[in-house]
């Protein structure tokens, strides 16, 4: 928890940026304290969800973690399965009801969907995987589309075409994945750690593949909720519950982190040689998802296990030298 509290990215987002993604954090925290503090009943899942609905209105992505809150919950609450559903049903009622009360009063004749049309996260890529091979292959195939900056407001139609790949990717893999949790592993979803990496690992894919319009402060939900699993778990633990890859988590933050370079440098301003119409800012979606698979590479972990005990120690000598410090001052008054 200590380390979630220092992570530079953490620290530059929530206290310099003030990006309501913090607010969003606490509010999905809060819900899980409410299910896991207490025996889930009908009060505490209505809780649970009115807040949850605060969070959804706060950004609309929240919904894609319902449903496993949702099967928690089920598989949480005691009797029989008539009294689990009208506790589900209560419970969803409560979501989509505090969301609707929510909009009403801004709905003006349905004006309000306008923001949705003209949020460049419905139709613009940056900061993705999907940003990256679209203006590659403007570049290869001599079509550069636009070459006024990394945010500019013109998108080209293989930038529109990635864009639409991507995120049909994300809802086939969000499917599947739900449904294999659901379905092939559905203890994950009657304790506490197993729904973590659930919704971890769902807000990851929406990170990487989802949300093809992406910057660094999406990724302060998926943080607070690996600080849990490793909080709650074993050292090694990760995220997703197939590989032991804490290394991957501390290279993601530091990719996120030094995205900024991408758009404060100067690379912005030069292209790739032998490419034209590629600026190195560009490159930002390649280095930051493919940065943290480092974490695979195996020198890099043998590494860490060697260094380990070289940095214990250290520890262990500046400890000792902060207390010889502290007698000498003390003999000395």
């Amino acid at each position: 928890m200590l380390a979630f509290a220092w992570n530079p990215l953490l620290l530059l987002e929530a206290c310099m940026n003030a990006h309501n993604d913090t607010t969003l954090l606490f509010l999905l925290l809060l819900s899980l304290w409410l299910l896991v503090g207490r025996q889930v009943t009908v009060r505490t899942s209505v809780g649970a969800m009115l807040i949850l609905a605060v969070a959804t209105c706060l950004k609309v992505n929240v919904a894609l973690l319902i449903p496993g809150v949702l099967l928690f919950m089920w598989n949480q609450q005691p009797g029989g399965q008539r009294f689990r559903l009208m506790s589900l049903v209560v419970a969803s009622a409560t979501y989509v009801g505090v969301i609707i009360a929510c909009y009403a009063p801004f709905w003006q004749g349905g004006a309000i969907l306008a923001a949705v049309r003209v949020n460049p996260g419905t139709h613009r890529n940056i900061n993705t995987l999907a940003d990256f091979l679209s203006r590659f292959y403007n570049s290869v195939a001599h079509t550069p589309g636009y070459l006024a900056s990394p945010s500019s407001v013109t998108s080209s139609p293989p930038q529109q075409v990635a864009h639409i790949l991507s995120v049909s990717l994300f809802v086939i893999l969000y499917v599947l994945l739900s449904w294999w949790w659901a379905t092939r592993a559905p203890w994950n979803f009657s304790n506490f750690p197993g729904l973590l990496r659930w919704l971890a690992l769902v807000w990851l894919l929406y990170c990487a593949i989802g949300s093809p319009w992406f910057w660094p402060w999406y990724t302060i939900t998926f943080f607070g909720l690996y600080a849990l699993i490793e909080a709650t778990g074993t050292r090694d633990t990760v995220a997703f519950g197939l590989v032991r890859l804490p290394m991957a988590v501390r290279l993601l933050a530091f990719s996120m982190l030094s995205l900024y370079w991408f758009f404060a440098g100067a690379s912005g301003l030069f292209f790739v040689p032998g490419l034209p119409g590629l600026r190195w800012a560009y490159l930002s979606g390649l280095w930051a998802w493919t940065l943290p698979l480092l974490a695979l590479w195996p020198p890099l972990t043998n590494l860490r296990g060697a260094a380990e005990p070289l940095l214990y120690h250290l520890v262990g000598v500046l400890r000792w030298e902060k207390l010889r410090a502290w007698l000498r001052r003390s003999y000395q008054s």
